[in-house]
C-alpha cells in the first residue's frame, strides 16, 4: 500500500524503524483512509512520505478527532492547504499536536502583542519549530524582541522572535562574548541583530573567521560588520575569498582607482559581480580563471 503512494523501500523501512506498530495496523481501516485524506488536500506522494517519515505517530492519531480538525484549523489559520503542507513538511509534528492545547495559545500570545495574523501565519508556514518550544520560553523571547525596539506589526519581529526562540540565552552570550572581542559594544550587537537578526545564528568559529577576514584582509573596521551583518552569512571560501581575490588583482594592476564599497561587492548576485568585476576588463581571461580556481578550492 506504501509503495501505491510513493514510498520507496527506504521510506518503509525508516517508517518501520521509527514505528514498529506500522506492521500492526488495519491497511484498510488505519492506514488507507490517513493516505487518501492527506492525498484529498494536494500533498503529493513526495509530501506524504516525508510527513509521515518524519511524524510516523500520525498513524496512530484519530483521523477524524485529530488529524483533520488539525489540519482544518491551520487551513483556516493560513488560509491555504498548499500552505499548512509547507508548515507540516518543515515540522511533520505539527499536524501532531493537539491545535487547541498546543498552537492556541501561541496564537494567542502573538495577537495579544499586536502581531497581525499574516505575520503570524508566516511564523507557521515557515519556522513551524519555532512554536515548539516551551510557551513560557517563547513569552520570554517576544517580550525580548519588544524590548529591543521592532514593531510587532513587521516581518522582522518575527524573524528576531525565530532566532531569539532558536538560541536561547545563553547561545546569546556565546555571540556576545565573541563580538565583543572584536571591540563591539552590547549597542553594536543589538545594531547588528536589528539589522539582520539571522547573524546571530552564526556559530562562533564562523564569526571569528569572517571578522578576522575583513580586519585583517580587507582592512576593515570590525565595526563595519555591525553596520552590515548579511556579510556574516556568507560562505568565506565561496563568496568571500575569491571575490577579494579577484578585487586585490585590480587593485595591484590599476585596473580600477579605489576600493568600492564592499558591501556591495559582496552583495551582488554571480551574474552581476561578473559583469561589473570581471567581464568588463581586457584581463578577463584571467581574473576569471583567479576567481573560477579559487571557487572550486571550496567544493
Amino acid at each position: 500500500m506504501f509503495k501505491r503512494y510513493g514510498f520507496c523501500d527506504a521510506d518503509i523501512f525508516r517508517l518501520i524503524k521509527r514505528y514498529p506498530r506500522v506492521l500492526s495496523c488495519n491497511p484498510d481501516k488505519t492506514l488507507l483512509p490517513r493516505l487518501e485524506f492527506f492525498y484529498s488536500k494536494g500533498m503529493s506522494n513526495t509530501d506524504i512520505a516525508h510527513i509521515l517519515c518524519g511524524c510516523p505517530l500520525l498513524l496512530g492519531r484519530s483521523l477524524q478527532n485529530h488529524v483533520t480538525p488539525n489540519f482544518n484549523l491551520l487551513s483556516d489559520l493560513l488560509l491555504s492547504d498548499n500552505k499548512v503542507i509547507s508548515a507540516a513538511r518543515n515540522d511533520p509534528f505539527i499536524l501532531f499536536r493537539h491545535g487547541d492545547r498546543y498552537l492556541k495559545p501561541f496564537i494567542n500570545l502573538l495577537q495579544d502583542h499586536g502581531v497581525p495574523r499574516t505575520q503570524i501565519a508566516s511564523l507557521i508556514c515557515n519556522w513551524p519549530r519555532s512554536i515548539g518550544v516551551c510557551l513560557n520560553h517563547f513569552r520570554k523571547c517576544v517580550e525580548e524582541v519588544r524590548e529591543k525596539g521592532y514593531d510587532p506589526s513587521s516581518a522582522e519581529f518575527i524573524r528576531a522572535v525565530v532566532v531569539l526562540s532558536q538560541l536561547g540565552k545563553s547561545g546569546w552570550e556565546r555571540k556576545a562574548v565573541v563580538y565583543k572581542s572584536w571591540g563591539w559594544s552590547e549597542k553594536d550587537i543589538l545594531v547588528a541583530f536589528r539589522k539582520n537578526p539571522w547573524s546571530l545564528m552564526t556559530s562562533e568559529s564562523k564569526i571569528m573567521a569572517v571578522m578576522k577576514f575583513f580586519v585583517e584582509k580587507m582592512d576593515c573596521e570590525s565595526l563595519y560588520l555591525a553596520k552590515h551583518p548579511n556579510l556574516l552569512m556568507y560562505s568565506l571560501e565561496k563568496r568571500l575569498i575569491p571575490r577579494a581575490l579577484v578585487l586585490h588583482f585590480l587593485l595591484r594592476n590599476k585596473l580600477i582607482d579605489k576600493k568600492p564599497n564592499l558591501n556591495t561587492l559582496f552583495v551582488y548576485s554571480e551574474k552581476l559581480f561578473l559583469e561589473k568585476f570581471v567581464n568588463c576588463f581586457d584581463e578577463a581571461p584571467q581574473l576569471l580563471k583567479l576567481y573560477r580556481d579559487q571557487s572550486d578550492l571550496a567544493k
